[in-house]
């Protein structure tokens, strides 16, 4: 059983990007970076889509399950810690076998649609922490899961709808809080 742990952080209208699709600065604070670096640290590999992938240094060589649509089998990307994966053409543990090494516990880091992802089904979050920025808004961006509108639901309402539940609520700093989430099922 691979425990999957889902890492995001939203300003107060749940958006995890500005309109551009960029994580724009203002979600970013010393005291919410050091929890989520914390928690990578102790993943055995991080999934990401393939936006993300391209735009994020990966200095500490952590192991990347990258998704993508752009593959129809897994396959290691060159000597790095890397594989590519298409969930619509293999299932997760063909790609998981790749990095020749035991995966038992996952980070799941986005965007969006991965995220949407790991929300539901037999791959769903063991625990999802959805940290909040307080006092930034990102008019017209995007939102951390697909079925949210500008109006609502909100992501607590998303995660409530896919059976999880607040299990523990931090204030990180005085504008950072994180909430754990803890699937039901």
């Amino acid at each position: 059983m691979i425990d999957i742990l889902g890492y995001a952080v939203v300003c107060e209208a749940d958006c995890i990007a500005d309109a551009s699709g960029r994580m724009p600065a203002s979600l970013k604070t010393e005291a919410e970076w050091a929890f989520f670096q914390n928690g990578l640290d102790a993943c055995d590999a991080v999934v990401l889509g393939r936006k993300s992938h391209e735009v994020t240094p990966n200095p500490k060589a952590r192991r990347r399950l990258v998704m993508t649509r752009g593959e129809t089998a897994p396959r290691r990307l060159g000597q790095a810690p890397t594989v590519l994966w298409n969930p619509d053409h293999a299932d997760m543990q063909e790609a998981l076998q790749l990095f020749e090494t035991g995966i038992n516990r996952l980070g799941i880091t986005g965007g969006q649609g991965v995220f949407d992802y790991f929300l539901t089904g037999p791959s769903a979050y063991t625990h999802f922490y959805l940290s909040r920025i307080a006092g930034v808004l990102l008019s017209g961006g995007q939102t951390v899961f697909s079925d949210m509108r500008e109006a609502g639901p909100t992501a607590e309402d998303c995660l409530s709808a896919a059976g999880y539940t607040a299990t523990e609520h931090r204030q990180l700093d005085e504008v950072s809080s994180v909430v754990r989430w803890t699937h039901s099922a």
